[in-house]
């Protein structure tokens, strides 16, 4: 039995990191990475105030000092996140877990949603900032675009996408860098229904198609994520929706949000004695997220048909 469980152990967690580097999260994909291990509460950046150039005007004049502002951005343990499943011996999945495995299939999945509710609990949720990571900063109203932008409550449009691409402008983030934003198949519909991807105005703002046609993947220098928000397994799914019931899209920069990794994966299969020798198939991973400034990210509101 022991050899038998160490093989399935094997077995499984290989195929468990194989599956998850071939099919990642969707939106926690897109941010940067920061192990937090060994720490509570754990700062993952300094902030450090900007200045400008002074001019020296005259002959043998004073050096003027200027004032370096400093804050941090913090984030706090979360809870675990894990799933144990029992696997009945007679169904002979314990030495035979594989990429075709259901067992596989089932805690990669889950495993993937776990980090896309992380990626959406730190970026609606406050920044924490401060000396010592006690000051809440809500999320800024002012990278909100409207779902009246045009004048009237409408869905997702290219006029939504231009206000988005100006918030991230207008807030001096780097412009060279890849943009995301999240869409569901009601927003991608929206945008096929404006104008028709064959339309020359419509190719001039970069519209990029999958080889295949079934995938709009960006324009107007976005990298569109299609995934279904609403998706009831995700816990944090109400965060997307404000409290007129409009769909709230979240759009960032590669640089705007960031993983906070207490334990990555950890995998086991273990007998359980007491059930006939079945076994657990168990998967968790400690992690969370954060803005990493209040200007790299924004969210598009859109009414849902």
């Amino acid at each position: 039995m022991g050899d038998v469980t160490f093989t399935a152990q094997v077995k499984f967690e290989n195929a468990m990191r194989l599956e998850l580097n071939q099919n990642k999260p969707l939106l926690a994909s897109r941010a940067m990475d920061r192990d937090c291990a060994g720490s509570e509460k754990k700062k993952l950046d300094n902030l450090i105030s900007q200045s400008t150039m002074k001019k020296k005007t005259a002959r043998n004049t004073d050096v003027e000092y200027d004032t370096t502002g400093w804050d941090g951005i913090w984030v706090a343990k979360p809870d675990t996140d894990y799933l144990a499943t029992e696997v009945d011996n007679d169904d002979k999945l314990v030495t035979e877990v594989d990429l075709e495995g259901g067992e596989l299939m089932k805690h990669s999945a889950a495993y993937n949603r776990a980090w896309d509710d992380a990626f959406l609990e730190g970026f609606f949720g406050d920044l924490i900032t401060g000396k010592s990571g006690t000051v809440l900063n809500p999320f800024p109203s002012g990278n909100v675009v409207p779902v009246n932008l045009s004048g009237s409550v409408e869905g997702q449009t290219t006029d939504k996408l231009k206000r988005a691409r100006k918030i991230l402008a207008q807030n001096f983030v780097n412009m060279q860098q890849q943009f995301y934003i999240a869409l569901s198949a009601e927003q991608i519909e929206d945008l096929y229904d404006e104008i028709e991807a064959t339309n020359q105005d419509y190719k001039q703002l970069g519209v990029r198609l999958s080889p295949d046609g079934k995938f709009m993947l960006g324009m107007l220098g976005f990298e569109f994520v299609e995934m279904e928000l609403g998706n009831p397994l995700l816990n944090n799914s109400t965060l997307t929706v404000d409290g007129s019931g409009y769909r709230k899209n979240p759009f960032w920069t590669a640089d705007g949000m960031v993983m906070a990794v207490w334990e990555k994966i950890f995998t086991s299969v273990d007998p359980l004695p007491g059930r006939h020798h079945n076994h657990q198939v168990y998967t968790r991973t400690v992690v969370t997220s954060s803005r990493t400034d209040q200007n790299r990210c924004g969210y598009i509101l859109n009414e849902e048909a």
